[in-house]
């Protein structure tokens, strides 16, 4: 789970991610990991790097994307559906970008998400 609530709309984003928009802001954690970073961007927004250590590979992180505040800080070891951070409002919607990646690559996350990019209507 990402967002507490069904997401209402997701689509792919040109950087092998994707943006999840929800009525609701908080975001939680996909899987347990070590936060590794949190970037402070210019335009205000946080991104936020946790290192997935369920799969056992050591050089793949999931990125939490476009927040407005974060609940974690560098060194913290979160779990499952533990809250990381508020998304950011856009045009009356809470907006996340969400991607999963390795050193090198980065992958559909849908997968992981167990959805295609796709209107989601519940």
């Amino acid at each position: 789970m990402i967002l507490k609530h069904t997401p209402i709309f997701t689509y792919e984003h040109p950087t092998e991610g994707i943006d999840i928009q929800s009525n609701y802001s908080e975001v939680y954690s996909v899987s347990s990991g070590e936060v590794i970073r949190i970037i402070d961007l210019p335009d205000e927004k946080l991104t936020v790097l946790i290192r997935d250590c369920v799969l056992g590979e050591e050089n793949h992180y999931y990125v939490y994307g476009n927040l407005k505040s974060t609940e974690v800080q560098k060194g913290d070891w979160v779990e499952p559906n533990q809250s990381i951070g508020l998304a950011s409002e856009d045009e009356g919607k809470f907006t996340l970008f969400f991607q999963y990646r390795n050193k090198f690559e980065k992958f559909n996350p849908s997968t992981i998400l167990n959805c295609q990019p796709r209107n989601i209507y519940y």
